[in-house]
């Protein structure tokens, strides 16, 4: 967990009394309120991570959706960090993997589906028309739910070794968090990662004695791959927007000229959320970022074709040089479509 403000590791959001009253944790560097997220409503934070606040994306990936719990090693008492599962160790990172990947899935299916029937300026490459015309519906989603699942993980794979060898995010790290307080025998102190509770004590107690408690948290490699990998998903959110055009009878170019517009809106946005979560890294700057992120999609669009045209053309015995051409046609028309964004 860190302070949303800073970025300083922080040993709790907040402290719960007796009678369900908690208390936020203010940051020893910055002296603010370490996460005013935890009071929030979703509907605050959502339009907050719209509008890019840093502060929105560090609750949201740090505070938040990775679970420091069962991320964490308690270095005092190794033997206090219970065993969990891989599902329930990152539950809601694939929650949110699952979500993502099904939505574009129908997204991508209903627009090649669009391009083949009305399109006559921009028909689905040579691979695609081949799987919507010879194959049932259940082949055509096992299709799209492969190419969503390739591109995903090439784009992930990628930006986290770039990540981790150029900038150097990601290592594992152990953090220390001392803290001098008074202690009455008589009270009950009960400690939780992330909510803290406080008991109540009478104010008979007659000794009470200075404590120093130095407390270890451990955070592995796969700490910060999960990280990555769940600024990624959030960021992919973005391009689902582009579902709600398909309720409404469209003209298929402005659809098609929306999605690519969003795709490169997505770019952006991953870009910014990278940059956030980088935190005060000494080599996070905005472009070595970019380049992390365009040789993603650089090798994403190239790689997630050729395994697609790959497949295609065993199961059904086409030439396998004539659907890469195809593909590499499809994807100059679509830089030309970039272009035309940017002027």
């Amino acid at each position: 967990m860190i302070c949303v403000e800073c970025s300083e590791p922080i040993e709790a959001l907040y402290y719960k009394y007796k009678g369900d009253h908690i208390k936020l944790t203010v940051c020893d560097v910055c002296h603010k309120v370490a996460d005013k997220y935890v009071e929030y409503d979703n509907v605050l934070l959502f339009i907050d991570l719209m509008l890019l606040k840093q502060q929105a994306y560090r609750h949201l990936i740090y505070n938040h959706l990775v679970n420091q719990t069962n991320q964490c090693t308690f270095v005092n008492n190794p033997e206090s960090t219970a065993k969990v599962s891989f599902i329930r160790k990152y539950d809601k990172t694939l929650r949110l993997l699952v979500l993502v990947l099904l939505f574009e899935v129908y997204l991508t299916w209903a627009y090649e589906e669009k391009n083949y029937i009305e399109s006559h300026s921009r028909r689905p490459t040579a691979t695609t028309r081949v799987i919507l015309e010879h194959t049932n519906v259940l082949s055509q989603y096992a299709f799209f739910l492969c190419k969503a699942i390739i591109e995903f993980f090439l784009v992930d794979i990628t930006v986290q070794v770039l990540l981790y060898f150029w900038l150097n995010f990601g290592s594992a790290e152990t953090i220390t968090f001392k803290k001098i307080q008074p202690h009455v025998l008589s009270s009950t102190l009960r400690r939780a990662s992330v909510s803290p509770e406080l008991s109540d004590y009478s104010d008979d107690s007659s000794s009470v004695s200075v404590v120093t408690t130095v407390q270890q948290f451990h955070y592995s490699r796969s700490f910060f791959v999960v990280i990555i990998s769940t600024t990624i998903l959030v960021s992919n959110l973005i391009k689902l927007f582009p579902i709600v055009m398909l309720i409404w009878p469209y003209d298929i170019s402005i659809l098609n000229l929306t999605k690519t517009l969003v795709q490169f809106i997505h770019t952006i946005i991953l870009i910014e959320t990278i940059h956030i979560v980088l935190l005060n890294n000494p080599k996070n700057d905005y472009w070595r970022v970019t380049i992390c992120v365009l040789c993603g999609n650089i090798i994403k669009t190239s790689i997630s074709q050729l395994i697609l045209v790959s497949i295609v053309s065993k199961m059904f015995g086409l030439p396998w040089l004539e659907l890469a051409k195809d593909e590499y046609l499809a994807i100059q028309q679509k830089a030309l479509v970039f272009e035309e964004l940017l002027k």
